[in-house]
Parts: C-alpha cells; structure tokens; sequence
C-alpha cells in the first residue's frame, strides 16, 4: 500500500526469494529516506533489482540472442560466448549496478584481465604459458559479449538505456594483421608454399586445396565442397563436354560486398579483351582474352565480375593457346541489372 492505495509493480524476477529481498532492500530504503538519506526507494530497489552479473545471466539463460533475438545454435560463436560470459561472471561477481558501469569500471577490468594474460594459463603439465600479447584483443572481444548481453537487457526491459554502447577499444585498429598481408605475390611464391605443404604426408592435401583456390579462386568452404563423383549440376560435377565444373557458392558469401576501389588498386595488370554474353536464361558468360604470361589472370577477372557486375559466379573455365590465356566465368546477373547495362560496364572495366 502506498498513499492508501494498492500500487502493483514489475519486479522482473519470478523467484520469491529474490522478490523478498527486493522488498526488504526497498522498506529500508523508504525508511532511510524518511530520516534524510539522499537515496529515495525507487533507485534502492533498481539497483536491487538489476546487476551487472544478473545482465549476463540473463543472456545466457537466454542462449545468447543475436540481434534479431534469436538463441545462437550450437557452434564456434555460440562456443566463444559461453566462455567469454564465464569469464566476465569471474570478475563482475558483486551488487554493481548494471546502469552505473562506465568507461572507468572497464579499464578496471581491462587491468584485471591483463594482469591474468601476463601470468599466462596452466598447462596440463602444471607450467604457465607464455603470453602471446598484452591481453587488449581478447579484452574488446570480452566486452563486445557483455555489450551484446547489455542490449538484450535493454530489449527485455531490465534496464532502460546501454551504459557501455559507446566505450572505448583497447586494440588499436592500425594493430591488426589481414591475411592478404601473407598471401603469396607470385606464382613463385605460392609454389613455394605448396611444396612445404606436401613436404609431408600429414598436409599433403592441403598443398593441392591450396593451388586448386589460387588457380580457380574458391573458397575453402567451397573447394572442399567438390566431388569426383559429383553429378553435372552438384558441386564438382563436370559438364557433358567436360569444359566447366560446377561449383556451390558460400551462403554467406551471397550478401556480403567487402571489396572496393583499394582492393582493386592492387589487383595484377591484365590487359585484353572481354566480351560478355547471355548463355540461355538467366546465365552469362564472361570471356577474356589476354597474354599467357600473365600472372593472376583468373583472379583478377573473378574479382571484377564479382565487383562490377555484382555476379553470382558458379563456373569457371580457363586454357591457353598460342601464347594467349583465355578465362570464361560463368555467374548470373542481379535485378534490375539488364544484359545491356552489364555489357556497358564490362566494355569499362575489361
């Protein structure tokens, strides 16, 4: 009763235990407030109510919801979530209020978890591992858990707004490493890696899954995908007059556009002429012709079909004669894109 009225209010918690708590975390404060303490019940019994470790509890009972609210399925992700979610619980194992963290309170815990990185983790033999960093990258990937435990938090009501949407970053940016600061610069170098690959019986396999994606551009995900025995229109099935084969793109690779004008700055100098055709309904065919000596030709003419003209490619061929190279891809065109417009587009780029 409040005022000589019954005042009913959410609580969030189905556990009678904790809604004694609340209750009692709340009369004293009202009874404190009474004598002049600053703090009225209202904030007593949210900050009761809502913690730090309760927001990631919740995420994880839950089964860590992505962005749409859906629970992760079993997998690598859903693997690193749980682990990363052990770990904040080790360390946010008190009352903090869930809307009170700040930038402050994560470089404490950014203090804490390196301090855990440079005494290394305890091998099975009983010896410590040696640091491989100084912890920050694996602190951002942590925090990027509970930010993602914080906005279900606030999509479910615990709290009304997301204290550390706009924090810091610990790595810096200009820090990481990008695999195609690796990759090999030359047929040379790439060969040089095949044969360290099938030096040894154990990766052997790896050396030819190697050279078959520099030479057709797939990747692992859809090399590993082809079958001898595959029929013409499954994945590694070859087409009645043997010239093409067929290949299954990645889902993911369907939506996602991660390559720009910076990416084609480095691409090999391929000077020839392309020409581009619709086979029958809904496929074309890309054809380009240019001088056999030069190198990364296939990966150049994939990488512009699949950049210009936004082409789903599922086929590829390429031969040499007579001192020339020829690449035929084989992709269909999106909406709305007509066999007019591409071929515009490909007489500007090929």
């Amino acid at each position: 009763m409040e005022n000589a009225k019954d005042a009913f209010r959410p609580i969030g918690t189905e556990s009678i235990s904790e809604a004694i708590k609340m209750r009692y975390a709340r009369v004293q404060a009202k009874a404190r407030a009474e004598l002049g303490v600053a703090e009225g019940p209202d904030e007593a019994g949210r900050k009761a109510k809502v913690s730090v470790a309760k927001i990631i509890s919740r995420y994880q009972e839950d089964e860590y919801p992505d962005k749409k609210g859906v629970a992760r399925k079993a997998g690598k992700h859903r693997d690193e979530e749980e682990a990363r979610c052990e770990v904040l619980l080790e360390y946010f194992n008190g009352d903090a209020p869930a809307e009170g963290l700040d930038q402050d309170a994560l470089d404490e815990y950014h203090k804490w978890c390196r301090g855990k990185v440079k005494k290394g983790h305890v091998k099975k033999d009983g010896s410590r591992s040696k640091p491989k960093g100084d912890g920050s990258r694996t602190v951002d990937l942590e925090l990027n858990t509970l930010n993602n435990a914080y906005r279900w938090a606030v999509r479910k009501k615990l709290i009304k707004v997301n204290p550390i949407a706009s924090r810091a970053r610990y790595h810096p940016a200009t820090a990481a490493k990008h695999c195609r600061e690796y990759a090999p610069t030359d047929t040379d170098e790439l060969h040089e890696v095949a044969g360290t690959l099938m030096s040894s019986r154990r990766s052997e396999v790896l050396g030819w899954q190697l050279l078959y994606e520099a030479m057709t551009g797939l990747r692992s995900e859809e090399a590993v995908q082809l079958r001898l025995n595959a029929r013409p229109n499954e994945a590694g099935g070859l087409t009645p007059d043997g010239g093409s084969v067929c290949v299954r793109r990645a889902d993911k690779s369907r939506n996602q556009r991660f390559i720009g004008e910076s990416d084609e700055a480095q691409l090999p100098q391929a000077k020839g002429k392309g020409s581009l055709k619709e086979r029958r309904p809904g496929q074309f065919c890309l054809r380009f012709e240019a001088a056999r000596d030069v190198n990364g030709l296939i990966y150049a003419v994939t990488y512009k079909v699949f950049r210009h003209l936004r082409g789903n490619i599922f086929g590829l061929t390429a031969h040499a004669a007579r001192d020339r190279a020829f690449v035929s891809v084989y992709h269909s065109l999106p909406p709305g894109l007509s066999l007019e417009q591409a071929q515009a587009i490909a007489a500007e780029h090929f």
